[in-house]
């Protein structure tokens, strides 16, 4: 059996593909510890799809690593935002393995890490990952995950990064023939790859190369610049891109960042380059601080926006041209931003496009996987047709039942009803939680794990915040969108199924549904239709009755500094601990005390 996986580092996954009984399984190690973007191992993801798959008790297990960087925590100052490991790296009273081990409390599939860092790694070599550090490290990996999980791990076989992340996009999409680009900050070496997917195979192009410490990544710079505005690096660039709308981008830094920044075309091998002014210019904080104080944050985060922007379409449209496809799949963290994907959209005037629900480094292990089946002659077709990534664990009426009968709460079954009385809780201006079926895969709540609310009323918008996510005052809430009422509202859209692209909304509308859109006119919606999700569909179609509009306010069921709730028993402690009014889990109906 193998599994394919992000074996550790930020949003470290599991994804699993059972080509005979057409099943998929995924999950982050982070919806398990409810610890965001977690670094661990894989062994809490591991443990859970034990109990999804029998099969894994009785044989021994070969894990898919979708790449070997270890450049996650050792990169310059702004990109050091792990505080666990920071300590254990730079405070020499910390360098020891056990010492680590009491000191910082880690969780049991914490302990490799601090092992690794702490120990094999001295600081003037940590920069340097050899084939036998490798082997050590995998060795490491394998031993503490057959420890914690009782798995046989028969062995650790490693993809490259960014092939992993085109395969994603490329064999969940519904081409048979696209270009694949990848972007993120960096992974083995490259920031960026470009192939060409047909059929079963990807044929490699050329990329931007990054080695952790020459080159230049507009990923890792835009993480940097979110590391200068007091945010989290590789988890809070949506604030950075969200923030950019309040700002204005016509400033010196905006001008400084296009005139330092060329798309090479070298011999047909196209790259995003930068000059060494740039490239200095990421690596000095002191500098980057400046500017932020002196064009004030909105303006600093919106000409930093506006480049990626502007570096991204340039980069895509040059690609476009030479190679002369215009079906495209992108993977890859920086393809989350959601502006910028719409500019891309827009301005290479494109039908449609695919973004894999899971863009981040988590997605790397579906791509490690399915390169794997094909590698092994599996038929892998079918999972083209799997368009919705409800692919992670479900629980049954009992165990939801056993997890509601812990707290004191009024509860009642609805049974098969309850997506129509959902609907009219809604338009009686209360906020919801519904919980059902499958979560999804990916950071994008996309009906089963999700907060609902009225897209009329703006107030719930600072209702929301101030109660329940706790969030950046700035941040949008996004809509689900009836199919139907797609072209209705949105002046240019497509059929968008995994909010992974925003797009503008028709003048008439905004007034109509003010909460689902941002200061800049846009929402990043999803459009339902009922073979998606039959339930939330109904759910749609039944508010449309009550408010006259197929949409609702869609976030994700989490409150902030938690991730989105996984099991029951997560959406009853989250549930206890904010404002929401009413619980809907898989039919029964939890209401708020009085």
């Amino acid at each position: 059996m193998e599994i394919g996986v992000k074996l550790f580092g930020h949003d470290s996954s599991i994804f699993y593909i059972d080509c005979d009984r057409k099943e998929i399984f995924g999950l982050d190690t982070e919806r398990v510890t409810r610890i965001k973007h977690d670094i661990g191992v894989v062994a809490p993801a591991l443990n859970i799809f034990k109990n999804f798959c029998v099969n894994v008790h009785n044989t021994a297990i070969t894990l898919i690593n979708s790449g070997f960087d270890l450049y996650y925590f050792t990169v310059y100052p702004p990109l050091w935002h792990d505080e666990y490991l920071r300590r254990v790296i730079l405070n020499k009273k910390v360098g020891k393995y056990e010492k680590a081990k009491k000191i910082l409390k880690y969780k049991p599939y914490h302990l490799p890490l601090i092992y690794i860092y702490s120990k094999i790694i001295p600081s003037n070599f940590k920069y340097f990952i050899s084939i036998r550090l490798k082997s050590t490290i995998s060795s490491i990996c394998k031993k503490h995950i057959e420890r914690y999980t009782k798995v046989k791990v028969r062995e650790i076989k490693v993809r490259d990064h960014h092939t992993s992340h085109a395969a994603s996009a490329f064999f969940f999409s519904p081409y048979k023939r696209a270009l694949c680009i990848t972007l993120d900050g960096f992974g083995d070496d490259y920031s960026s790859k470009v192939f060409i997917g047909k059929d079963k195979r990807l044929e490699y192009l050329y990329g931007t190369e990054c080695e952790v410490r020459k080159g230049f990544s507009v990923g890792r710079f835009y993480s940097t610049i979110t590391g200068i505005l007091g945010l989290n690096p590789n988890s809070d660039e949506g604030k950075v891109e969200a923030l950019a709308a309040y700002g204005n981008y016509k400033n010196k830094l905006y001008r400084f960042l296009m005139e330092n920044t060329q798309i090479r075309n070298n011999g047909g091998e196209i790259r995003i380059e930068a000059t060494k002014e740039l490239s200095n210019l990421g690596l000095d904080s002191k500098k980057l601080m400046y500017l932020r104080e002196k064009l004030g944050d909105a303006n600093f985060a919106a000409a930093v926006q506006k480049w990626l922007e502007d570096i991204g379409v340039r980069y895509v449209s040059c690609i476009v041209e030479q190679e002369g496809i215009k079906k495209l799949c992108f993977a890859g963290g920086v393809f989350a931003n959601v502006k910028m994907n719409q500019q891309i959209f827009e301005r290479l005037n494109l039908k449609d496009m695919y973004v894999f629900p899971a863009m981040s480094d988590s997605g790397c292990a579906s791509g490690a996987i399915v390169l794997e089946k094909i590698r092994e002659g599996e038929d892998i077709d079918w999972i083209k047709k799997c368009e919705m990534p409800y692919w992670g664990p479900s629980y049954s009426e009992e165990e939801v039942k056993k997890a509601i009968k812990t707290q004191d709460y009024y509860y009642e079954y609805l049974g098969d009803s309850w997506p129509e009385y959902a609907a009219y809780l809604i338009s009686k201006g209360n906020i919801i939680a519904i919980f059902q079926g499958r979560m999804e895969y990916g950071p994008r709540a996309l009906g089963n794990r999700s907060v609902l609310a009225d897209p009329r009323d703006e107030k719930v918008k600072k209702v929301i915040n101030s109660t329940i996510k706790r969030r950046k005052w700035y941040q949008p809430f996004c809509p689900s969108v009836l199919e139907s009422e797609r072209n209705k509202i949105f002046e240019k859209s497509y059929k968008n199924k995994h909010m992974t692209c925003a797009f503008t909304v028709k003048e008439e509308y905004r007034q109509v549904i003010p909460a689902v859109i941002h200061i800049d006119g846009t929402a990043r919606a999803q459009f339902v239709e009922k073979n998606d999700n039959p339930n939330y569909y109904r759910l749609l179609k039944a508010l449309k009755q009550e408010i006259g509009v197929g949409v609702v306010l869609n976030t994700s069921f989490n409150l902030h500094g938690r991730t989105i709730v996984m099991t029951p028993e997560h959406a009853i402690r989250d549930f206890i601990d904010c404002g929401i009014d009413y619980l809907i889990m898989e039919g029964y109906l939890i209401k708020r005390g009085d």
